[in-house]
């Protein structure tokens, strides 16, 4: 886990942990987030390919 954000960001939204099987719909699609928004990609067991 992220002990902290860098100064300034605040975090808004997030998800529970998910595998190659209970990966959620909505990621398998395009998707986008709002200007000024961005996310952080934990991977807590293997690997992945983004």
């Amino acid at each position: 886990m992220i002990a902290c954000l860098p100064e300034g960001l605040t975090p808004c939204k997030r998800t529970p942990v998910f595998d190659q099987d209970s990966l959620p719909s909505a990621l398998l699609r395009d998707h986008r987030t709002k200007p000024g928004d961005w996310g952080v990609i934990q991977i807590l067991d293997r690997s992945s390919r983004f």
